[in-house]
């Protein structure tokens, strides 16, 4: 029984709830959001038009493999970095706290799952770098983004620049794209425009579980 003194806040305690940074919790929000996006990758990676466009009967297994890899890390990059800038515009702690360790878990579940698979531990390794590379990456090409975004008048390029959510979303898009074309992507390529449709509804789908 509560002492005298202490008044019982349903709201306190619904908040406590819904952002305890369980682990249950942590693994259940990680395993949803990311293994569903890596179901719409098995697709993209299957995909007719996709398969032409990156001329997939022209290179090996492992050229194949490597594509399949930069769909699947970009998805774990993606939700870090969503869950990086959630945390930086929340006031709630126990929220930013929720968020921050959310985000903190997001790479080692990716790591245990691969273990789950029994991948080599030396390809975990290099799963691991992988991880770290793309995020600090992408951490660069979205500050490229605004600095370049920030002095052009287009209304669009104004809301980007105010939407860190959605300058993520462009910049990972981007460097997808640049990825899977060895950096030799080219302006109006058919595959930067699929890319962005089969992003859409990954990001959708992240900021959903986020908020």
């Amino acid at each position: 029984m509560l002492p005298r003194h202490v008044m019982f806040n349903p709201f306190r305690f619904w908040q406590e709830l819904k952002y305890s940074p369980h682990l249950a919790r942590l693994l259940h929000n990680t395993r949803k959001v990311i293994m569903e996006s890596n179901q719409d990758s098995l697709f993209m990676h299957h995909d007719k038009q996709v398969c032409a466009m990156l001329n997939y009967d022209g290179v090996d297994e492992e050229e194949r493999n490597r594509y399949f890899n930069e769909y699947t890390v970009t998805n774990v990059v993606l939700l870090m970095l969503l869950l990086d800038e959630a945390a930086l515009q929340t006031d709630d702690e126990l929220r930013k706290n929720y968020l921050q360790k959310w985000r903190e878990y997001v790479p080692k579940f990716y790591l245990d799952y691969l273990k789950e698979l029994k991948i080599e531990e030396r390809n975990i390794y290099l799963w691991d770098k992988l991880i770290d590379l793309r995020y600090e990456e992408y951490q660069r090409e979205i500050l490229n983004w605004r600095r370049e975004l920030i002095n052009v008048d287009e209304e669009l390029a104004q809301e980007m620049v105010h939407d860190k959510f959605v300058l993520a979303y462009q910049a990972v898009t981007l460097g997808l794209f640049q990825h899977l074309r060895r950096q030799n992507g080219k302006p109006k390529d058919p595959l930067y425009l699929r890319l962005q449709s089969y992003m859409v509804p990954i990001f959708k789908r992240m900021m959903k579980r986020i908020f």
